[in-house]
């Protein structure tokens, strides 16, 4: 009769210790499933915060979509991004955002329409925030999203994340960190052998550039530029003063060359109906800031004022001039050459500063081949100027 009893026990025993058996492997199995689907959906959100990178500053520099905030003021992905965006448990994600540029840090998120409030289409970014915590700052991360673990609710912190053996991980959760990288419709302009943009002293339409009525402001274009460079890209300027930030005007010049060696830039003068004309004005800022145009790439100007905003061809560098412009400056030459290329086509009005002369050679090469140059030099100053055995034609 006891063994019996003993056989009895064991059994029923055995048959619960099957059960939990069965059930911790169906349990892991759904956490693994929820898993590996929470990882599939982070990489497609991750996808569309890359894809929706904008210039919005001018700068160069590519800016996050700005988070919103919960009833609990904690920071969210923004709805147009993807609308009711989960967890396969139900828990929404976490959305980090930090400074992409040292000049954009601030204590919270400051956030801006881009390209501006009325255009259609137009969304918030986040124009200044959080600086990251150094270990992201050095892999250029500008966001992040955070999931909690399978199951839970609670959040993981933006501030918790850290990177280990190449890895970036948080505590409690995991995460997808979005780079300064271009995006998916930027990244295809970089891929692009040439790019045409509409270009006007404000934003028209949706600010695009795609066509006159949408053309974008001039600090944009050459923004986008910086981002992605082209193989070729063409700016019709329209008519109007074209305004250049000093802080762009330093960055352009900053852009890497290895980057920048090869690509083309022009720079047009345009009516309503696509013809050549002097029409535009580019504006440059005071003259105690940087008020020179200069690019570790080829730059070609066509029928265009300069006004406050002096041409440098850099080391290596091709500029070409063609068609009637004009250079005025309140300090230094109106146009320099430092070991690149100058080439000059049809009229040219050269105004330089009292301290500078109307071209400035050094080095290099320049040619004046059918041109009409006129300089307004003062005491001391050359209208042509050359040293460093620059060859002159």
């Amino acid at each position: 009769m006891a063994s019996l009893f003993i056989i009895t026990v064991m059994s029923i025993s055995l048959m619960l210790t099957s059960g939990y058996a069965a059930f911790s492997m169906m349990r892991s199995a759904d956490q693994l499933g929820q898993a590996q689907r929470n990882a599939a959906q982070m990489d497609r959100l991750a996808t569309l915060l890359q894809a929706n990178l904008r210039p919005i500053r001018q700068d160069g520099v590519l800016y996050v979509p700005a988070p919103y905030q919960d009833q609990d003021g904690r920071p969210r992905l923004p709805s147009w991004l993807m609308p009711g965006s989960m967890t396969p448990w139900g828990a929404p994600y976490g959305y980090c955002v930090f400074a992409p540029a040292a000049d954009a840090i601030a204590s919270s998120v400051i956030a801006q329409p881009w390209p501006y409030a009325e255009a259609p289409g137009a969304h918030v970014y986040a124009r200044a925030a959080p600086a990251a915590p150094p270990t992201l700052a050095a892999e250029g991360v500008i966001a992040a999203l955070v999931s909690p673990g399978v199951g839970a609710n609670t959040t993981p912190n933006c501030a918790a994340i850290t990177l280990v053996d190449g890895r970036f991980t948080v505590p409690g959760g995991s995460v997808v960190v979005i780079t300064q990288r271009p995006g998916a419709d930027m990244a295809g302009l970089a891929s692009a052998g040439r790019v045409v943009r509409h270009v006007a002293p404000v934003a028209r339409g949706d600010g695009t550039g795609l066509s006159l009525v949408n053309a974008m402001p001039l600090a944009s274009a050459l923004g986008m530029w910086r981002a992605t460079l082209p193989t070729t890209t063409i700016l019709l300027l329209s008519a109007g003063r074209h305004e250049l930030p000093p802080t762009l005007l330093s960055a352009l010049v900053s852009t890497p060359d290895s980057e920048a060696r090869g690509r083309r830039l022009a720079l047009i003068g345009a009516d309503r109906s696509g013809t050549v004309v002097a029409l535009g004005t580019v504006v440059g800022g005071s003259p105690s800031s940087e008020t020179t145009l200069r690019l570790p790439a080829d730059l070609r100007i066509e029928n265009l004022s300069f006004d406050g905003v002096g041409l440098e061809a850099l080391p290596g560098v091709r500029l070409e001039m063609a068609g009637n412009n004009a250079v005025a400056v309140g300090r230094g030459p109106a146009v320099k050459v430092t070991h690149g290329v100058l080439t000059v086509q049809g009229a040219l009005s050269l105004n330089p500063g009292p301290d500078g002369d109307g071209v400035l050679v050094m080095g290099g090469q320049a040619t004046f081949h059918e041109a009409d140059v006129t300089a307004i030099v003062h005491g001391g100053r050359a209208a042509l100027a050359s040293s460093l055995g620059a060859s002159v034609t």
